[in-house]
């Protein structure tokens, strides 16, 4: 048995990117009044008296959670961050629980029926209670004194996928896991719409000389990147002359290619017709190992779109991401002709993990491997978003991810000295000193994720919460 004591949710105001970028038709996803990162810090007694403390953070990305077109933006974010104060009222009405399955299981439940919720965007709903899911995984793993990895292959966190896909009721899910965590992670390097290709593209005013890669081309070059996820609008004519420069500028490093549609194509005859036009770009095409979310989340699970989304996944697979808002959204997607779905902590580890499940077992049965989770997330930032996230993925050995948080901050700058420390003495693979400065440290493309295998989801000390303010107060301060 355990029992919640406290969760306090802060903001961390962070150091202004080092560039801006462009997501889908969307616009730069770093307005200069929305500079923060959501953190949690939940504390966990058991029966026996003792405790621990959890923690999550992550950018609050409502540009990318919350498309509505008539919505003010500083609208959007006031109501993301009262759904994450109404998660937490969730959990800590659930505040004594036998395993943290449990008691993410009723507060779930307990979230979507409450006004906020019924009202807001899905994925919205699906942040908001990750975080704090997050924080009740932390603190369970390092009051039991084990790694995310070793609960989970214990079964140890009270895990039941079949209550989330019914079919799964007799499966073993701890044997679908690696026999050990990964200790490398390949990054998969994101190419926005508007990144800068070579150097002879980037504007000699627009040269930061910081000392890090700014363009594709020294990404290639400096970090050994053989991954890549490129943007695309949606404009077949003009991706077409894009995806070609990009080609150049990658085609004798190239493992793999994803694309990234972020919703752009409102016609499933227009992804039709998109996937005719990449058969003209040979040797990119052979590299594109799926299309990521290329409807937008209205239609993804229309019915009547299944011939055409059947038809598009024979040439390449299609995975969700923006409309897997809810629990059973992957299973709906699966039965319209999607073959994945991407993992990200921010969308819920529990949900991930069922889907991992899914995955595993129906693949099992068909005897393909067709059915996939592909690891995504665009800014998740040292240390809790970031490690907490590889630690996850490294546990369902995921081996490539994208992780573009270094591409858009300098470093560990927005941390405090003491827990730029922390880093150095707990994870000296992950971060690199360069400059008086930490960075992710990828050497040929990877990062060593080895030291994230302590107890607790990744993270072995406390953030510096006094660098923070309560959420409650910054929102005060920003709704006046």
């Amino acid at each position: 048995m355990y029992r919640i004591k406290s969760i306090d949710l802060f903001v961390r105001e962070i150091t202004p990117p080092r560039m801006d970028f462009a997501i889908g038709k969307g616009k730069s996803l770093f307005p200069e009044w929305m500079r923060l990162n959501v953190e949690a810090r939940l504390m966990l007694e058991s029966r026996d008296g003792r405790t621990a403390f959890g923690c999550s953070a992550d950018w609050p990305s409502f540009g990318w959670l919350d498309k509505r077109p008539d919505v003010d933006p500083k609208q959007k974010l006031r109501e993301l961050l009262q759904l994450i104060i109404e998660s937490r009222t969730c959990f800590l009405a659930n505040s004594e629980f036998e395993s943290p399955f449990d008691c993410w299981w009723n507060a779930q439940e307990q979230f979507y029926k409450c006004d906020k919720a019924k009202s807001a965007v899905p994925l919205c709903v699906s942040f908001a209670l990750a975080l704090i899911e997050r924080a009740l995984i932390d603190a369970v793993c390092r009051l039991e004194g084990n790694s995310f990895f070793e609960m989970l292959k214990q079964s140890r966190l009270g895990f039941r996928p079949d209550w989330i896909h019914a079919e799964l009721g007799k499966f073993e899910f701890a044997s679908c896991l690696p026999t050990k965590p990964l200790a490398e992670i390949e990054i998969r390097h994101t190419v926005g719409l508007t990144d800068p290709l070579t150097n002879q593209d980037l504007d000699p005013s627009e040269r930061l000389d910081d000392g890090l890669p700014q363009t594709l081309e020294d990404y290639v070059k400096n970090d050994g990147i053989a991954s890549f996820k490129i943007k695309v609008s949606g404009d077949a004519a003009a991706d077409r002359l894009r995806l070609q420069k990009i080609w150049d500028v990658i085609q004798d490093s190239a493992g793999s290619v994803t694309l990234d549609g972020n919703e752009a194509f409102d016609d499933a005859e227009k992804l039709l017709d998109y996937l005719a036009m990449l058969e003209s770009l040979p040797g990119l095409i052979e590299k594109i190992q799926f299309i990521e979310q290329p409807m937008n989340r209205a239609d993804t699970h229309n019915e009547n779109l299944r011939p055409a989304i059947c038809e598009a996944a024979k040439q390449k697979p299609l995975i969700i991401d923006e409309a897997d808002g809810y629990i059973h959204a992957f299973a709906e997607a699966i039965e319209i002709g999607y073959l994945g779905v991407s993992h990200k902590n921010c969308k819920g580890i529990f949900k991930s993990l069922a889907n991992f499940a899914l995955c595993k077992f129906r693949n099992g049965n068909t005897g393909t491997n067709s059915l996939f989770l592909s690891a995504e997330d665009l800014t998740s930032m040292p240390l809790a978003a970031l490690q907490q996230d590889f630690a996850v993925v490294s546990a369902m050995g995921l081996a490539n991810a994208e992780r573009n948080g270094h591409h858009f901050f300098y470093g560990l700058k927005h941390l405090t000295e003491r827990e730029k420390e922390s880093a150095r003495a707990h994870y000296p693979e992950l971060y690199r000193c360069a400059d008086h400065e930490l960075f992710l440290n990828i050497r040929n493309g990877r990062v060593d994720v080895s030291n994230l295998q302590q107890p607790g989801l990744g993270i072995v000390e406390e953030p510096d919460w006094t660098s923070m303010q309560p959420l409650e107060s910054w929102l005060a301060s920003f709704e006046n």
